[in-house]
């Protein structure tokens, strides 16, 4: 699922390929880059004005622990204190004065961004040459959650790469009365090199990467407040994975998941769902498709999945949304406690996923065996869990899920459904629907969804977005317009009053050709008569 592979016990952060390298020694041993969780404001804030010391300076940094591997990098430190990754954070009532003195302690000259009024020009920047001080004042601004940044390079509006990619901090405005109960994570990603053969990443929260970033413990019915900044140069989409609590044993529904070859044939694999609630289908009506059948579940009943995998080779499955034990999250050799880590699923063998749905909504089931050639061949499906006594009715409940595949004969194309090019569908006017939009890609990150109905926008309603329902004060008709991140999934409401065709539109704005998903509506009274 692109960079990330999972948030948490509730927040943590793949590494690209662990580190392996060690950078060279330095001439003089540099100080260490201290992780900084964002909890301290940096300066003195007096009387309305925050006095700010800040230098850029070298230092070494140690992403998981300090007897670990380290990279000699570029960072923000506040001036007779030590670097920091993410840099000193910046943050002050709205109307605060801010006087900043900044020393450039780097050996090459730096741009700073980010400190002035904000929200400002992007562009605004201070220049500074190797051992030079410069003075800024300005009031801080609305508002908000803001970036600071520097680089060496002058890619002005860009992140730079090694050494200088961590040169980045958080800049927060409270509002008045702002209770400041909240937590920040800084994202940031230290890059180097341009090939596949010499190309390193290192992702990290916090100045920490996984498995030793931060651990958060939240209680029960808790609301928490997160600012999350991305100050890196790739775009991120982010979900929370598996999670520790005890439950009650109680007898389970049990489904089972079978993963096969389909051998010499696109798609590769082929995915079957039994449910002894449902009829079994005659193998004449069994397809082979870029997209596997939904599970449906039911909230507050336990359920055990058993992923049988009988193809040739190993996998594991990820139940991408829904709060279950660590342990059957999905994540071989990382989800889970202790000597007991979930295992890959080799073949021949199966692996019982037991969980007890919290809540109703639009979730997925995908391959988290990091083989892009299983996501990009059908290794994923809808996973609808239902309010108690409520059915999957397809006559109001329509699911489309979003995708890339290699689709012969020509080649990997964006798909909806499993096709780049699918069968209509049929709905009826004067009824309300339900669509649940997915978007399972191997990583487009600003996927369009845009409906017209008798090619002018249409509007909807969205009402649950990656499996909670909306707030009742955000349940308001819109443009049917959006953009769907990875991962991400989307319930919308739409009714059509007049007989005719709808287009939903999907594209990714770099790549593959939009596919279109058209709904023919029918008039239910010309139908009556």
């Amino acid at each position: 699922m692109g960079f990330l592979r999972r948030l948490g016990f509730v927040l943590l952060v793949l590494i690209s390929g662990r580190l392996a390298v060690c950078a060279e020694n330095s001439a003089s041993e540099l100080p260490v880059v201290m992780a900084n969780d964002n909890r301290i404001a940096a300066g003195q804030l007096k009387d309305g004005v925050l006095e700010l010391e800040l230098d850029l300076r070298q230092g070494r940094w140690y992403p998981e622990d300090e007897t670990g591997q380290y990279r000699d990098v570029y960072a923000f430190a506040e001036q007779r204190r030590g670097p920091q990754s993410s840099g000193p954070l910046i943050r002050v009532p709205q109307g605060t004065q801010i006087r900043a003195s900044i020393h450039n302690a780097l050996p090459v000259a730096a741009k700073i961004f980010g400190l002035h009024r904000h929200p400002g020009d992007a562009k605004d920047a201070l220049t500074l040459a190797p051992d030079e001080t410069r003075q800024v004042q300005f009031v801080a601004g609305e508002a908000g959650t803001y970036l600071y940044w520097a680089t060496t390079t002058d890619k002005s509006g860009k992140f730079g790469k090694d050494p200088e990619n961590l040169l980045s901090g958080a800049f927060v405005i409270d509002a008045p009365g702002n209770k400041m109960d909240d937590r920040i994570f800084v994202i940031g990603i230290w890059s180097k090199g341009t090939t596949p053969a010499d190309f390193e990443e290192i992702e990290s929260i916090n100045g920490r990467s996984w498995p030793y970033t931060e651990r958060l413990t939240l209680k029960l019915g808790e609301t928490v407040h997160w600012r999350v900044i991305n100050a890196s140069a790739s775009a991120h989409a982010m979900h929370l994975h598996g999670f520790f609590f005890t439950a009650a044993a109680t007898s389970a529904r049990k489904l089972q998941l079978v993963i096969s070859d389909n051998p010499g044939k696109i798609p590769l694999y082929k995915l079957e769902v039994n449910d002894p609630l449902k009829p079994a289908e005659g193998d004449e009506k069994k397809t082979v498709s870029l997209l596997g059948p939904p599970i449906v579940l039911t909230r507050g009943e336990a359920a055990e999945i058993e992923v049988k995998n009988q193809s040739s080779n190993p996998t594991v499955i990820h139940w991408h949304g829904i709060e279950l034990e660590n342990y059957f999250d999905g994540v071989d050799g990382w989800t889970g406690a202790g000597g007991q880590t979930t295992p890959p699923i080799p073949p021949g063998t199966s692996f019982v996923a037991r969980m007890t749905p919290p809540r109703a909504g639009t979730f997925i089931y995908h391959t988290h065996w990091h083989d892009s050639v299983q996501l990009r061949n059908g290794v994923y499906g809808p996973l609808i869990v239902l309010e108690p006594g409520q059915k999957y009715d397809p006559e109001h409940d329509q699911t489309f899920v979003f995708s890339i595949g290699k689709y012969e004969p020509f080649g990997f194309l964006l798909l909806v459904n499993g096709s780049p090019q699918p069968s209509p569908v049929e709905l009826h006017t004067a009824t309300r629907y339900r669509l649940r939009l997915i978007n399972i890609t191997s990583n487009s990150v600003d996927l369009r969804v845009r409906l017209n109905n008798q090619g002018a926008p249409a509007k909807w309603k969205v009402v649950a977005k990656d499996g909670a329902d909306l707030p009742a004060a955000q349940l308001k008709s819109c443009d049917a317009e959006m953009g769907i991140a990875v991962g991400e999934t989307y319930d919308v409401e739409y009714q059509s009053d007049g007989a005719g065709q709808a287009d939903m539109v999907v594209w990714d704005p770099i790549f593959y050709p939009p596919v279109t998903m058209r709904l023919q509506f029918l008039d239910v009274k010309a139908e009556v008569r």
